[in-house]
């Protein structure tokens, strides 16, 4: 059901909330990094960043997400992602990707999705 946010094409950006998710500040932020262009930090409509030491991306970001350090061991190359907070740019054809990978059915229960993300569900 998470993926079918992808598939929303007439908004610019999607939030995906699980119901146990409680949001304390504003988005804002997150929005302005999607919808201005990326890699310009002097526009006016920059926002600000939590490491200014950090490189800004050069590309247009795509998607915002935490990940669920919870579930993974120490020095674990790929970190789970928390599906529970999404914002994202919809598209089909990103949608269309992550149903292939799905639908090729190649879920380890030690390596998950693909086999690159450890044993995680969802």
């Amino acid at each position: 059901i998470k993926l079918e946010a992808y598939t929303l094409t007439e908004f610019p950006i999607v939030v995906h909330l699980d119901l146990d998710v409680l949001v304390l500040k504003p988005l804002d932020e997150l929005f302005l990094w999607m919808l201005t262009s990326a890699g310009n930090p002097s526009s006016p409509n920059s926002p600000s960043i939590m490491w200014p030491d950090k490189a800004w991306p050069s590309q247009p970001i795509n998607a915002f997400y935490t990940m669920d350090y919870n579930m993974v061991r120490p020095k674990t190359k790929y970190k789970p992602v928390q599906g529970g907070f999404l914002v994202l740019r919809p598209s089909m054809e990103v949608y269309k990707e992550f149903q292939s990978i799905v639908l090729k059915g190649d879920f380890r229960v030690t390596g998950g999705w693909g086999g690159v993300v450890g044993p995680f569900y969802g």
